[in-house]
């Protein structure tokens, strides 16, 4: 298993997947976000981000599974914790979006 990353490397990467998403380079995009997987898996806003590319790749049901785990994740969570990323953002909104997703698609939550 990988090391534990420093607080700021999942931003980096993140923020790199990003300008790779783009720049419409999916591979870069993937590559990385699945590198902030392995180091920081509890890096929730890269998991958002990788079910959004899963879903747009066509692996739906990866893309449901990261969903999923954004809920259970953050279940336990105040709705108005904020999480560092590329942008701060709220648990509530990880959760608004996870479900949102998964009600779109039929996927259970």
């Amino acid at each position: 298993a990988a090391p534990p990353a420093p607080a700021a490397e999942p931003i980096a990467l993140h923020l790199r997947a990003l300008t790779s998403l783009e720049r419409d380079d999916l591979a870069g995009a993937e590559a990385l976000l699945a590198r902030i997987r392995a180091c920081a898996p509890d890096y929730l806003p890269g998991a958002l981000e990788l079910a959004l590319l899963c879903d747009r790749k066509g692996t739906r049901g990866e893309a449901a599974r990261l969903m999923r785990e954004i809920l259970t994740r953050t279940a336990s969570m105040p709705s108005d914790e904020r999480v560092p990323g590329p942008e701060e953002l709220a648990v509530g909104y990880l959760q608004a979006s996870a479900r949102a997703y998964l009600e779109a698609h039929g996927a259970r939550p």
